[in-house]
């Protein structure tokens, strides 16, 4: 897979406890031809997908010689998600699919108290 999701951070809404902002950019900077699926134990969730221009990081910048994109996946949660294990996030490309990461669901409870 050329163009992989890089996860950079994860955290709830400040308002709203049952979406998740999971942010992060991909290898080729861009969405395309990528499709992210986010499941808690594979049942695939709903989310919007924002995106923003950054430059304060000068490494990355030197690095790429652009400005990076970053990408925040805004998951809508159930009510109880804390039932199920695992949120996992796949990504299609092209014929190719490849887990990229996977929290718990007890981490994300604790990450909710916490904030």
């Amino acid at each position: 897979m050329e163009n992989k999701f890089c996860l950079l951070n994860c955290r709830f809404h400040k308002k709203n406890k049952r979406k998740l902002l999971i942010q992060g950019y991909f290898e080729q900077n861009e969405l395309q031809g990528c499709r992210p699926v986010i499941t808690l134990d594979y049942h695939v969730l709903e989310y919007e997908i924002l995106s923003r221009t950054v430059i304060n990081n000068p490494l990355e910048y030197m690095e790429y010689g652009r400005p990076t994109k970053r990408y925040f996946f805004v998951v809508n949660l159930p009510e109880d998600y804390q039932k199920y294990k695992e949120l996992r996030c796949f990504q299609y490309e092209g014929a190719e699919i490849e887990e990229l990461f996977y929290l718990s669901t007890k981490w994300l409870v604790k990450k909710e108290q916490e904030e």
